[in-house]
C-alpha cells in the first residue's frame, strides 16, 4: 500500500516525464531516486544528505555494518561515507 508521501512523489515525478534512477529537480541540492524494481548493489560515496524512503525499503552497507530502512524511517548522513 502506498503512503500519501509516496503517492505525491509518484505524481510529481510522472508530471515531469517519469523515469527511473536519479532524477534532478529544479530545487538546488534536491534530487529524487526512483526504482520500480530491485536495484543491484553498487559502490558509491554518500555525501551529507537526508534519505527518505517513500515506498518499499532500502539497504546500505558500510564497512561490516548493514543498515535496513523503509518508508517509516530515514537515513541521515552527516559526513562523506563510502557505501555499497
Amino acid at each position: 500500500m502506498s503512503s500519501p508521501l509516496g503517492a505525491a512523489l509518484t505524481r510529481f515525478i510522472d508530471a515531469r516525464g517519469g523515469g527511473e534512477g536519479v532524477l534532478p529537480t529544479s530545487f538546488a541540492g534536491l534530487a529524487l531516486f526512483r526504482a520500480t524494481d530491485t536495484v543491484a548493489p553498487s559502490h558509491t560515496l554518500y555525501k551529507p544528505c537526508l534519505c527518505l524512503v517513500a515506498q518499499g525499503a532500502k539497504q546500505v552497507s558500510f564497512g561490516t555494518s548493514v543498515l535496513d530502512y523503509d518508508e517509516h524511517q530515514c537515513l541521515i548522513v552527516s559526513i562523506d561515507v563510502p557505501v555499497v
